[in-house]
């Protein structure tokens, strides 16, 4: 009897704030539980996982095995997972016959990146580089599968499943922590590597097809391959996505060498996972923006921004007086990348672009995102240009930050001129 008048007088305090914050509460109370849910095992996950490969590796198979999911998610490309996004919009309009066409594109695209990955540990292996030759070779087994199989998050964000999705991905969190994380005692990459990307792939393969025994999937619409259109420009943008994340860790390796791209990965790993905590919200609202006009996006954006820009302000200064304490107990060998992951929190204040980015998906601006990535991968090539005369890890820290401002300005210049 408590419990249903505490939940009476929680669900009246969010009607309440809804003419404040000028959103959905009730809608962003029941999705946001279940993302915040899923979103702190991630953390947490992360934060067992950072703090073995920490501790229990050298710094230069950390940064070895670093470089390798560098790679490995560059030639991801290939799996178009731009056809993820779309899926999402078109589960929300009741499409679920853009579901298999989907997968089956995502896997036949996938092969080529297998194909390449093999050609490349081919080059290394003659080149006497036994190493990178198997990781390429390893890779190569996983890569048609290893991301096709997690459209089936995609299904359950569409339909509005955030309970469903959040307790798969803690069960697939807790299952390949655990598997990974006896893995690194090993000690050896090609065994951290294999389980790294075995475990994720069996566990999307398990919960894809428990997802679509839930849905219809075998009916035609007229619209499927319109969905799948945009989802091929999706992952083309993608693709530049993808380079951006990537290269400034391969330019790294290259000039620095492996123990350098871990701590620059040590650097920035912290924040980009309090970025990865608030950029879930868009699950929430990319089928929300999918039901609204352009002009409503923007008069809420423009309602919430003083609310968002607080937000991020005492999360960038909390984050900036805990970062001492944070690396002295949990990566003591890594002190030196305390100040570059402060200095990197600055970044944070750049999280508006992801809401804008969301709002041109949902309403298939596609021009709109090409304008915008393109930009921004210019943008980076005069800067990463310029830093390889003089390559420091504190200059990429910088290059990196300046890039997400620049893609946050562009990217709500491009939006609010609609």
């Amino acid at each position: 009897m408590k419990f249903i008048i505490i939940k009476e007088k929680i669900k009246q305090m969010l009607i309440w704030s809804q003419k404040y914050t000028k959103t959905d509460m009730l809608y962003l109370a029941k999705g946001g539980f279940w993302l915040s849910a899923s979103n702190i095992s991630s953390a947490i996950a992360s934060l067992i996982l950072l703090y073995l490969f920490a501790n229990y590796l050298g710094k230069e198979i950390y940064g070895t095995y670093k470089f390798a999911l560098s790679i490995f998610g560059l030639l991801s490309i290939f799996n178009l997972n731009g056809i993820n996004t779309a899926t999402t919009r078109a589960v929300a309009a009741h499409n679920n016959a853009v579901v298999l066409p989907a997968l089956k594109t995502k896997i036949k695209m996938g092969v080529i990146g297998a194909l390449v990955s093999l050609a490349i540990s081919l080059y290394y292996y003659i080149n006497n580089n036994y190493q990178l030759s198997l990781i390429f070779l390893i890779m190569s087994f996983f890569l048609p599968i290893f991301d096709s199989f997690n459209i089936y998050s995609s299904i359950l964000i569409g339909r509005k499943k955030f309970n469903k999705t959040a307790l798969y991905l803690i069960a697939s969190q807790i299952v390949a922590t655990t598997t990974i994380s006896f893995s690194i005692f090993t000690r050896n990459i090609f065994i951290i590597l294999a389980t790294y990307l075995s475990s994720w792939m069996l566990l999307r393969m398990y919960f894809f097809n428990k997802t679509i025994r839930e849905i219809d999937v075998k009916s035609i619409d007229k619209k499927t391959d319109l969905d799948i259109k945009f989802g091929k420009h999706l992952s083309v943008i993608g693709v530049i996505d993808t380079i951006s994340g990537q290269v400034d860790k391969m330019l790294i390796f290259h000039f620095l060498g492996p123990i350098e791209l871990a701590a620059y990965s040590l650097a920035i790993a912290p924040v980009d996972q309090i970025k990865s905590l608030i950029s879930n919200i868009q699950n929430l609202i990319l089928p929300k923006y999918s039901n609204k006009s352009l002009n409503d996006i923007q008069i809420g954006l423009k309602s919430k921004k003083w609310i968002l820009v607080v937000t991020l302000l005492f999360i960038i200064l909390f984050y900036i007086l805990c970062a001492p304490f944070l690396y002295r107990t949990i990566f003591p060998a890594y002190m030196e990348s305390v100040i570059f992951s402060q200095l990197f929190a600055v970044s944070l204040f750049s999280v508006p672009a992801l809401f804008f980015v969301t709002a041109f998906k949902s309403k298939t601006m596609a021009g709109e995102l090409y304008k915008l990535k393109i930009s921004t991968l210019v943008m980076q090539i005069i800067l990463y240009s310029a830093v390889s005369f003089h390559p420091t890890v504190l200059n990429f820290i910088i290059i990196r930050i300046l890039i997400r401002f620049f893609n946050m300005a562009l990217s709500g210049s491009i939006l609010f001129k609609k």
